[in-house]
């Protein structure tokens, strides 16, 4: 007599999905690394790649007191607007940059390997004129990802060639701002800086062509990181050091989530 045989199907194991990096409401506490200007003097930002000047802010404003940071590529690349392959692209691209010194590899609390980014960043404010603050809200309010590769480019430049004014900031800004020196002066609560540099020397030292500048111009308008203003008929443009305006949440998460799909 045969006998009857049981057969047990197992379902297999859920596989474990790898979380995403999601965009959340940003802060804007004032927070922000030191960007040199001698980086954009000696031509070094000019000399990277679009991808790679795109990834150096993210990075930047990830790094801890000791210039380490570990953020995931993921997040690297939605925060610069581009994809995880071009974010990759970026990162290697930045080798011999001199506020770049490297990564290694490490084991994450989950036993999976993650890079940990070395940069080489002032600690603190250093001599008035040498560097400007970048502020982590342009990345984190999503400004940053909105921006033409060329536009993050320029951005950079315009805030070396920016410049402090106090008749143009009462004129076109703030009537009544209050001045003072200190700390928590003019340096740290002023909105934006003053730029009027020709487009040829724009253009050189963002590293595009300077057919581009008036284009790239208006994609930082329309992204509320510039605004041109018209002044005793000369033109000049005032460079925000924190976008007037961010971008909602849920329609950064909608854009990352289309992204993904066409992926």
């Amino acid at each position: 007599m045969s006998q009857a045989v049981l057969v047990v199907l197992l379902k297999p194991p859920p596989v474990a999905r790898k979380k995403m990096f999601q965009w959340t409401p940003p802060s804007d506490n004032g927070g922000h690394f030191w960007f040199l200007k001698e980086w954009v003097e000696n031509m070094n930002w000019a000399a990277l790649s679009q991808s790679s000047q795109a990834v150096f802010p993210v990075l930047a404003i990830h790094a801890d007191s000791s210039g380490l940071c570990f953020p995931g590529e993921d997040r690297i690349a939605a925060l610069s607007g581009i994809t995880e392959k071009t974010a990759r692209e970026g990162l290697r691209g930045l080798d011999g940059f001199p506020a770049y010194s490297g990564f290694q590899f490490y084991k994450t609390g989950k036993g999976k390997r993650g890079r940990k980014y070395q940069l080489s960043l002032p600690r603190a404010k250093v001599d008035d004129g040498q560097a400007f603050p970048f502020h982590r809200i342009i990345v984190e309010g999503g400004n940053w990802a909105q921006l033409l590769p060329s536009a993050k480019a320029l951005y950079v430049g315009m805030r070396y060639f920016g410049y402090f004014d106090e008749y143009l900031y009462h004129e076109y800004q703030d009537e009544n701002f209050s001045f003072c020196d200190d700390e928590g002066g003019v340096f740290g609560d002023r909105k934006c800086d003053f730029c009027c540099a020709d487009y040829i020397r724009l253009a050189r030292y963002a590293g595009i062509h300077r057919n581009q500048v008036g284009k790239v111009i208006n994609n930082l308008i329309e992204h509320c990181l510039a605004e041109r203003i018209i002044d005793d008929g000369r033109e000049l443009f005032k460079v925000y050091l924190r976008p007037p305006k961010y971008y909602k949440t849920s329609c950064l998460n909608e854009q990352l989530m289309s992204r993904r799909k066409s992926k």
